[in-house]
């Protein structure tokens, strides 16, 4: 979602059960190295190559 769609942080938390955006920044850059927002930018950026 964070890759293929237009949707905030937080409304990307909230679609897949989660009521904290800080919570689940947190547990998503611990199992993915990067935040969301890092994440988003650097496979946007691979798409469009």
């Amino acid at each position: 979602m964070l890759v293929s769609s237009h949707y905030k942080v937080y409304e990307i938390a909230e679609r897949v059960g989660y009521t904290d955006k800080k919570h689940f920044s947190k547990l998503f850059t611990t199992y993915q190295k990067f935040n969301p927002r890092e994440y988003r930018r650097k496979h946007q950026v691979e798409l469009r190559k």
